[in-house]
């Protein structure tokens, strides 16, 4: 039905690099101010009365593909965006992905494992959902192991609960920036169903003027959802 807000948005933040390089910043500056305009978002969804939001903040790609330096700074920024999240009021958190799997050179890869294990509920007004170490392809590597573990038919009867990403769920919004229209690997099966927002506005550039125009265009949707 059009006009009800999402209850879930999920956020591709693309675009910290290329605006270091614009602004003729370091890189590690771009990653830092894309963790500020990140907090910023949680709060504007807060505002909206949004209960869960999930960002990408670092894909499997993203450390197997980068030079060893980005690697760092963007672990960095990873553990300070959880961190600025866990500090929040009335605001849950849950890391998930396979922070163990990370390089074990990464300064604070401890304090990310840690985050991962930290339990979540539902109590809390908001939800941050946060992929780190996160990929497509891993949620399938999780189910054949569950499948090993459990048994095929115990998997099929809800295979939700065995995804790397359980607990987090369906996304109503997705909003990704930097002007690429794709989802990355990002959540696709709660994204299944989703409606997809695309800017060419690089991430630490992103305004609440724009989420509320992708919010103002989320509800002008006819959202079917198979019917």
């Amino acid at each position: 039905m059009p006009g009800a807000p999402p209850r879930h948005v999920g956020v591709v933040p693309d675009g910290n690099r290329r605006y270091a390089r614009k602004a003729g910043i370091p890189k590690r500056d771009g990653y830092l101010l894309g963790v500020e305009r990140a907090l910023a978002m949680v709060e504007w969804c807060r505002a909206e009365g949004i209960r869960h939001v999930s960002a990408f903040g670092a894909s499997h790609d993203n450390f197997v593909r980068r030079p060893a330096d980005e690697q760092q700074w963007l672990h960095e920024a990873l553990v300070r965006f959880c961190e600025g999240v866990a500090a929040l009021p009335d605001t849950a958190l849950h890391v998930f992905g396979d922070a163990m799997a990370l390089p074990d050179g990464l300064r604070g890869r401890e304090r990310l494992i840690a985050f991962e294990r930290m339990p979540h509920g539902d109590a809390a007004a908001l939800t941050v959902h946060v992929g780190a170490n996160y990929s497509s392809e891993s949620e399938v590597t999780a189910l054949l192991r569950a499948a090993r573990a459990h048994g095929v038919d115990r998997v099929a009867q809800a295979p939700g609960e065995f995804l790397l990403s359980a607990g987090v769920p369906a996304v109503d919004l997705v909003v990704r920036t930097g002007g690429q229209q794709r989802l990355s690997g990002f959540l696709p099966f709660q994204s299944a169903y989703a409606e997809l927002w695309f800017t060419a506005t690089l991430w630490p550039e992103f305004r609440r003027d724009e989420l509320d125009a992708a919010l103002a265009w989320y509800a002008r949707q006819e959202r079917r959802l198979g019917e």
